[in-house]
């Protein structure tokens, strides 16, 4: 008892009606707790797994959706918000947990689940798990299902039943395994209520309206238009999935089954031949033509059949002739749409929207008529097309039926929407430009050879245009192929060379002269050794005192200086900084102090001149050695001469930068 009460249990899914009277507060706290609670029961193995309260949410979630959807046909809502994330959580996994539990699975339930999840691929896996593991469905879908769905195929319902009732069929048969759809096909019955469905049954439904815009001539279509237009698309391609099933075990035959599978397939085509045409009948397609003629015109069936179906049977050749004269071919590459109209309304397909500014306009107008836009033959596929998938980029889509790969097929680029196996845009885009575009089977099926598309891209691709189109080009300064010299040229540009090389020259024996005065100048101002430096007279500006050039000095060199001149300055700062380097301090207090008087007194220097003599020495590397050798009192007591006597010779650089 403890383990059964630990098992999770799923109530049933709210109805629409119960959801719309909650309070968006109590409508979110319910979708978190169903999904949080789907969450859970999908994480229990099977053993655990409550299989009567998940088949109750299953069935009551697809019944109510697929109500919805099919209410969503007849009245279709432009303000119904988008559905949430926790909603679309909910919808996924219920998809997941219906999966788990397809063997037990009723014929109700994958109905439901067929409208609920009409656009999903992975709904074909849950029908053939609940056909392996329940093979009964087969019979019961004989012998309850097909009729029941028989009965509301008459025109007696009325449209909205017939739309509803051809759209139950459709998603039905689009999920099914091929066992599922042999029943409908094999049955006669079911095959030619489509029939007259789709002939006199709506035919007699449109004249109980007043008749169609397209008959009376009138330019907008009534609201119940479109749907009386698409309950005959809808039963087309119910028609094309039962064909598709017939010709498929018709080629897969062999021995008595392949007479068993021809003589079905001859009895369903013959039974449709001989139904008698309606009093409204007429040429224009989708309108009031019969069911073959129409369906002869979209995917060529004489041209199916011949290739199926054995040459010898003369059967054949009444069955070609029969159905070319249902619906003859034309030369014109542009189909008559008929009632599609009401569909394609300007030109632009269902799910585009017609609304366009000035500037579009311009740009249209600019680029031409696209032949595409009004071609009947592709609007008729991307009808189909995008009567299941609305969300498609039609644009897209157009470019899938030109793809070699689904030859012109609208179920075959369904098929590959659903799964996920179709090419990006890109690729299709790229492949049909390079000349890849295909038509349908036979070379019947839609007729698009892609060219006009692919012709202009390669136009604008070989153009390529730049700013430099405008330019006019000299034509005589063109040349192809190597340039033609002769001899003189030859010469002439021996001897542009030899010019060039001798102004190289003089320009670098111009700069070698530069450098060679330069080092005399600067060697004229170095001195090797401390006796000339001695004899050099230094000059110091803004000493108040100015010298004769013609005077004593210059007259007689061996008469000695003023005492306060007769030291040589460079070598007062030497010995104090010697001494003494902070004396060189740029400092308030240092140049305040007694012992930058001095030195001031004795150079008849400023405090500036005497720093930044200063920070020359200190940079200068030659000045180290001498530094690390204090002099002696005695050297500090003599002259110059007599402080470097006996000492190597050695160079004061800043002589020069002091005269």
């Amino acid at each position: 008892m403890p383990d059964a009460l630990s098992i999770p249990r799923l109530p049933a899914y709210p109805s629409t009606s119960a959801r719309k009277s909650l309070s968006p507060t109590q409508l979110s706290t319910l979708t978190s707790t169903i999904s949080t609670a789907l969450s859970t029961v999908l994480a229990l193995p099977p053993a655990k797994l409550d299989s009567p309260s998940a088949l109750s949410f299953v069935a009551s979630y697809a019944k109510d959706t697929a109500l919805v959807d099919l209410q969503s046909l007849i009245w279709p809502s432009t303000s119904a918000p988008a559905p949430s994330e926790i909603q679309n959580q909910i919808h996924k996994r219920t998809l997941r947990l219906a999966h788990r539990l397809a063997p037990r699975l009723g014929l109700p339930t994958l109905l439901d689940l067929s409208l609920a999840y009409a656009l999903s691929s992975q709904l074909r896996a849950v029908f053939s798990s609940a056909y392996e593991a329940n093979p009964g469905l087969v019979s019961t879908l004989e012998t309850d299902f097909v009729p029941a769905l028989t009965r509301l195929l008459t025109p007696s319902q009325g449209l909205y039943a017939a739309r509803k009732a051809t759209q139950c069929a459709l998603s039905f048969l689009r999920s099914s395994p091929p066992e599922f759809k042999r029943c409908f096909a094999h049955s006669q019955v079911f095959v030619l209520a489509l029939a007259h469905l789709y002939d006199q049954g709506l035919a007699g439904i449109a004249l109980s309206y007043g008749g169609l815009s397209v008959q009376r001539g009138s330019g907008k279509p009534d609201d119940w238009e479109p749907i009386w237009v698409q309950t005959k698309l809808a039963v087309v391609d119910t028609f094309h999935l039962l064909i598709r099933v017939l010709l498929d075990d018709l080629a897969s035959a062999r021995g008595a089954a392949l007479a068993v599978e021809s003589e079905r397939t001859f009895g369903v085509v013959f039974a449709l031949l001989e139904i008698p045409a309606s009093s409204s009948s007429g040429t224009t397609p989708f309108l009031d033509r019969p069911l073959l003629a129409d369906y002869q015109a979209t995917y060529s069936l004489s041209t199916t059949l011949s290739k199926a179906l054995s040459k010898e049977d003369a059967r054949v050749d009444v069955l070609e002739s029969a159905l070319s004269s249902l619906a003859p071919a034309s030369n014109s590459r542009k189909r008559d749409p008929g009632a599609l109209k009401i569909l394609l309304g300007s030109g632009v397909p269902p799910g585009v929207d017609a609304r366009s500014s000035s500037k579009g306009k311009e740009r249209a107008t600019e680029r031409g008529p696209s032949p595409e836009a009004h071609d009947p033959d592709i609007d008729l596929k991307l009808t189909q097309i995008l009567d299941i998938l609305p969300d498609t980029s039609p644009s897209y889509a157009r470019a899938l039926l030109k793809y070699p790969t689904y030859a012109g097929d609208p179920e075959n680029v369904i098929g590959a929407l659903l799964e996920g196996s179709a090419p990006l845009p890109d690729s299709v885009e790229l492949t049909l430009e390079g000349g890849g575009g295909g038509g349908g089977e036979g070379g019947e099926i839609g007729g698009w050879g892609g060219g006009n598309g692919a012709d202009e891209a390669l136009a604008i691709v070989a153009e390529r245009r730049n700013v430099f189109d405008e330019v006019e080009m000299d034509l005589g300064s063109v040349r192809v192929g190597k340039k033609r010299e002769d001899a003189s040229t030859a010469l002439r540009d021996r001897a542009a060379i030899a010019a060039l090389k001798a102004d190289i020259l003089r320009r670098a024996e111009a700069i070698s002269d530069e450098e060679d005065e330069e080092d005399q100048t600067r060697n004229a101002l170095a001195y090797d050794s401390d006796e000339e430096l001695i004899k050099v007279k230094v000059k110091v500006s803004g000493d108040g005192e100015q010298s004769d050039e013609s005077g004593s000095d210059a007259e007689g060199g061996d008469e000695d200086p003023e005492p306060g001149k007769a030291r040589d300055v460079e070598t007062v700062l030497e010995l104090a900084y010697i001494a003494d380097p902070a004396l060189f301090a740029r400092d308030a207090q240092t140049r305040r102090g007694a012992g930058r008087e001095g030195l001031r007194k004795q150079t008849g220097w400023d405090d500036n001149q005497i720093e930044g003599w200063g920070i020359m020495l200190e940079r200068n590397s030659s000045f180290s050695t001498f530094a690390d050798t204090p002099p002696t009192a005695e050297e500090r007591q003599n002259s110059p001469e007599a402080r470097v006597r006996g000492q190597p010779a050695r160079s004061y650089p800043f002589c020069g930068l002091l005269k």
